[in-house]
């Protein structure tokens, strides 16, 4: 696994203009702003959604009975070790949203438990690219420095000026619901 690989962006210059003919754009501009949309959307997420890699990933024990990983698409499980010690993968249910759960309880040691799995979508779901084309041509479509707001009587409009505003709140609304790692209340 390469860090490149991880950062690849979730739709390219092609795929925006084969969904959207209709819009007209730079494509070195496109190019820049479908990176800054892809590593906002994995940085809101809290992981890197694409593509499928297999590593190790160490993380903090619950002290309950559920271990959540940094993932949302978990696909394999192939090694657990907890404080140290290998844990049997058969007293392990693990679930696709990245839950673990065994009958007993997980250590409470920060940074006590190191997984090996294979997490990621071999190729961005389709609602994940259209969340991502979205976001690119709104800020392609948003004046470049200068105005970021405007009114004409009652009706008022904010572009988004930077990669950190770029998403709206329906955006993230969607990631929210299938994408994005949220720890567990204990």
């Amino acid at each position: 696994m390469t860090a490149a690989t991880l950062d690849e962006p979730l739709i390219d210059v092609t795929y925006l203009r084969e969904k959207h003919p209709d819009r007209t754009f730079d494509d070195t501009q496109a190019s820049i702003v479908i990176a800054e949309a892809s590593a906002a959307i994995r940085a809101y997420c809290g992981w890197h959604l694409v593509p499928s890699v297999a590593e190790d990933i160490t993380v903090d024990g619950s002290g309950s009975t559920i271990l959540l990983l940094p993932t949302t698409h978990l696909t394999a499980v192939t090694a657990l070790v907890e404080d140290s010690e290998p844990v049997d993968l058969a007293s392990v249910e693990w679930s696709e949203s990245g839950y673990l759960r065994r009958s007993t309880a997980w250590t409470s040691r920060l940074r006590g438990v190191i997984a090996s799995i294979e997490h990621g979508y071999a190729r961005p779901p389709d609602e994940l690219r259209a969340v991502a084309a979205s976001a690119v041509l709104r800020a392609l479509s948003s004046p470049q420095g200068g105005v970021t707001s405007e009114q004409v009587g009652a009706v008022s409009r904010t572009y988004a000026s930077t990669a950190t505003a770029m998403l709206s709140d329906d955006e993230y609304a969607v990631l929210a619901r299938r994408y994005c790692v949220h720890p567990v209340a204990t």
